[in-house]
């Protein structure tokens, strides 16, 4: 399959590579997404926050679901930029941190930038890492981007808030009634 992203719902091919410091990390990611592991010459490489403060580019920063988020703030203070894109990994499906870590970096006054899922990201999930917050999904290597396109439309109709939809009619409804 072609090595290819959703942005928004738009898809897109990847033009990412990883970046080599972490190499347990680096090998899995580019096992699940086939993203190659960048040399010295690269460019849009995937940084982590060990490396983000003396990255010559720094454009993509690559987050562990687990990841603090003053730690991420720090991080991104030291060096003195914001990343376009923070990347959350998502080691195993069934690792759902990276969903709560979205939400807060969306939250967060100082970080406008995109947030991206990576790693063991399934069609089954694309809806609600869309929920969460997520701008760009890069699915595992095997799932077929065109039916995690569709995945977005999975539901007609949500009931609770969310990043993509903090008020539903529900809710509005509810706020407008009287105690």
């Amino acid at each position: 399959m072609p090595n290819q992203h959703l942005n928004g719902s738009t898809i897109e091919n990847n033009q990412w590579s990883i970046a080599p410091e972490a190499a347990e990390q680096t090998t899995r990611l580019a096992e699940q997404t086939q993203l190659q592991v960048a040399d010295a010459s690269a460019t849009s490489t995937l940084q982590t926050l060990e490396t983000w403060a003396t990255a010559a580019e720094k454009k993509n920063l690559l987050v562990s679901g687990d990841a603090e988020v003053a730690d991420i703030e720090a991080a991104i203070g030291a060096a003195g930029q914001a990343p376009e894109v923070i990347f959350i990994d998502f080691p195993v499906f069934t690792d759902g941190r990276g969903y709560s870590l979205a939400r807060l970096l969306k939250r967060a006054e100082w970080f406008n930038g995109k947030l991206a899922a990576i790693g063991d990201v399934l069609q089954d999930q694309v809806y609600f890492f869309w929920r969460c917050g997520f701008d760009v999904i890069v699915p595992r290597h095997d799932q077929n981007i065109e039916n995690c396109q569709k995945a977005l439309n999975s539901f007609s109709h949500v009931y609770q808030p969310a990043v993509n939809n903090p008020a539903t009619k529900e809710n509005k409804a509810l706020e407008a009634e009287p105690a």
